[in-house]
């Protein structure tokens, strides 16, 4: 077969921002935990969960656009979400409080992913005015989701306001949250590896 006679194939470039979706998904975990639906606290474990998985997107993101894809994959291996965002931050001119919302809900963040992804059998012992009260299950697992549920809403909205404040150290939008020089120097970066790797051998005679 010729190159004449092989079918033409185009190549369009498509960024998927990860961190967005994975807010995004944790946005509407939420609202339905919000509305009390069955299991809605099923919907506020879902939320706190893609909002750690949200942050750290946001941070190799962040990370990736900086130093460069190879450069960053070197050098966030093996550090801590909590170490890539210090080192971040000391680049982009963030000041970083981990004794006030929304620095102190990240660690909360990632204490609780840590501990749901390495998750034991526990026991605990609670107090009660009275056996009726200790036996009311239903009661007991009502206050447990709520308790959930606003826990819930603090990772979501610090989450989400702790993107936003990196992004504004850039002057940019939190659609993107990287200059745009930035952006398409990443991006031609991996479209021309891309079309290397997909580039079709000369097979004609």
């Amino acid at each position: 077969m010729t190159k004449e006679d092989s079918p033409q194939t185009y190549y369009v470039p498509r960024t998927s921002y990860t961190y967005k979706i994975f807010l995004e998904a944790s946005s509407e975990a939420l609202t339905k935990a919000q509305n009390h639906e069955r299991g809605y606290m099923f919907e506020s474990m879902f939320s706190m969960i893609f909002s750690s998985f949200a942050l750290e997107a946001f941070l190799n993101h962040l990370g990736q656009f900086r130093f460069g894809e190879k450069n960053w994959s070197f050098i966030e291996q093996g550090m801590s979400p909590k170490g890539k965002l210090c080192l971040l931050a000391e680049f982009l001119g963030y000041d970083v409080d981990f004794g006030s919302r929304p620095c102190q809900t990240f660690t909360d963040i990632f204490k609780y992913r840590n501990t749901v992804a390495h998750a034991t059998t526990t026991f605990k012992i609670t107090e009660h005015e009275s056996m009726e009260d200790a036996l009311d299950v239903e009661r007991l697992h009502r206050e447990d989701a709520e308790e959930m549920l606003n826990k819930a809403k603090r990772f979501h909205d610090d989450a989400r306001e702790l993107v936003s404040q990196m992004a504004g150290t850039l002057d940019v939008s939190v659609d993107n949250a990287v200059p745009q020089e930035w952006y398409k120097k990443l991006r031609d970066e991996m479209m021309r590896r891309d079309a290397l790797r997909k580039s079709p051998t000369d097979d004609s005679e």
